[in-house]
């Protein structure tokens, strides 16, 4: 299974999913697609690892 992080925009609180191995600890942007602000895993609102937000889902 592909490692998934739930990501909380810091700019328009927007949430979404992005690839652990693409974005957690690299550096890299990731960008939100509901603003299109451009920001790195350290500067996002609220990080929720897979697994962490229940079984049921639901909002961060």
């Amino acid at each position: 299974m592909v490692g998934i992080f739930w990501c909380t925009c810091p700019k328009c609180s927007g949430e979404f999913m992005a690839q652990t191995a693409d974005f957690r600890g690299t550096g890299n942007q990731m960008m939100c697609p509901f603003c299109s602000h451009w920001f790195t895993d350290d500067e996002a609102a609220k990080i929720v690892s897979h697994g962490e937000r229940g079984a049921t889902g639901g909002h961060l």
